[in-house]
């Protein structure tokens, strides 16, 4: 044992039947003699595979220890989903971490600053995925936007791999919104926080898909900031008044003349 703490290690998986046990296995092996306890909160996205049942018989009595399951009926961003782990979590301090693309390893490294008095320690991968330049290009573009309407850089400010201690959790939870305090930590100051970089590749990690990526984008921008709901309200008002000013141009016509029908009238109410 080198550190006499217990540990939380929070992890969220979808549609990982196949390499959950393994990841698992291995996590128990590096977090027994790490701490003097620890405990391992998986949260399943709205798994569709057999996750699941897998999770049900790798808790059972035969299966692996200091194990909690947390099962989402509907698929939520990444933060979100942590933030369960999180609010749930009973460590002195709580390892945040993506089982498929960091390494377990590190949190060694991150614990011994967090212990030392660092409140937030985030582990930046250096290692670069190979990935089309298409997605390339996208992901630049993404980091770019966010950056500008969040003041945060995604892939150098905010890795999702992170330890924090319970005074910076317990902050969280005094806000009405914990999961979107816990989203915005990158860009919180008050506290003392370090960003580690370190080399790992997972040669088992799948390839990105870009439109589960350009997916999961948006509905971080739309859940982060209220300037994509203008830009379709602003979208919506064009159009309801270009519709407008056709009708104003029929009605010079009469022979040909239109009138808004309920059906279109209802449109608008459902759209604003």
């Amino acid at each position: 044992m080198k550190f006499p703490v217990f540990l939380s290690v929070v992890l969220t998986v979808k549609n990982q039947s196949d390499s959950i046990e393994s990841i698992l296995k291995n996590a128990t092996q590096i977090l027994a003699p790490l701490v003097s306890d620890y405990e391992i909160i998986i949260i399943d996205n709205a798994s569709n595979d057999n996750t699941i049942p897998l999770l049900k018989r790798i808790t059972s009595d035969s299966g692996l220890p200091n194990l909690q399951i947390y099962a989402l009926t509907k698929e939520v961003d990444i933060d979100t989903a942590s933030w369960v782990g999180v609010e749930n979590s009973l460590g002195d301090y709580v390892a945040i971490i993506d089982p498929f693309s960091n390494d377990f390893n590190f949190i060694e490294t991150m614990l011994a600053k967090a212990v030392d008095g660092t409140d937030v320690v985030f582990a930046r991968n250096t290692a670069k995925q190979k990935i089309g330049t298409i997605y390339h290009l996208g992901s630049w573009i993404f980091n770019s936007v966010y950056k500008k309407l969040n003041g945060v850089n995604l892939s150098k400010e905010a890795p999702q791999f992170r330890v924090l201690n319970k005074k910076i959790i317990n902050f969280i939870l005094q806000h009405k919104q914990p999961a979107l305090a816990y989203r915005h930590l990158p860009a919180t100051g008050g506290f003392n926080k370090t960003i580690l970089d370190y080399y790992y590749i997972n040669s088992d990690l799948k390839s990105k898909n870009i439109t589960e990526s350009i997916d999961k984008s948006i509905k971080l921008l739309v859940s982060t900031t209220r300037a994509p709901m203008r830009l379709v309200t602003a979208l919506a008002w064009w159009i309801m008044s270009d519709n407008i000013k056709g009708i104003r141009i029929d009605l010079d016509n009469p022979g040909s003349c239109k009138a808004i029908s309920v059906d279109d009238i209802g449109l608008y109410k459902r759209i604003f």
